[in-house]
C-alpha cells in the first residue's frame, strides 16, 4: 500500500517556528520508522504528543497509553 509523503501532508501551523516544525517533522519520521505506523496516522501522533508536551494537553486514557506505547528513541 502506498502512503502520502510525510513532506506532502505536515503543514506547518502560522504560530509554529521553523525550529517547532522541524522538531514536529522530525518526531513524525521517527514515529514513522520505529513503529511502521502509516504517515497519515504517524502525523497525527506527533501532533497529539507536541501538544502534549507544548500545551500540557491531557487525552482520554485510550489515546494516552497508545502515545505512552509509541518508540520515539
Amino acid at each position: 500500500m502506498s502512503y502520502p509523503d510525510i513532506d506532502d501532508i505536515i503543514i506547518q501551523d502560522f504560530n509554529e517556528s521553523d525550529e517547532q516544525f522541524l522538531a514536529r517533522k522530525k518526531l513524525t519520521h521517527t514515529i514513522v520508522k520505529l513503529n511502521k505506523l502509516n504517515h497519515v496516522t504517524a502525523v497525527t501522533c506527533a501532533r497529539l504528543m507536541i501538544n502534549k508536551v507544548m500545551l500540557g494537553t491531557t487525552y482520554e486514557v485510550e489515546i494516552e497509553n497508545i502515545l505512552n506505547g509509541l518508540k520515539v528513541e
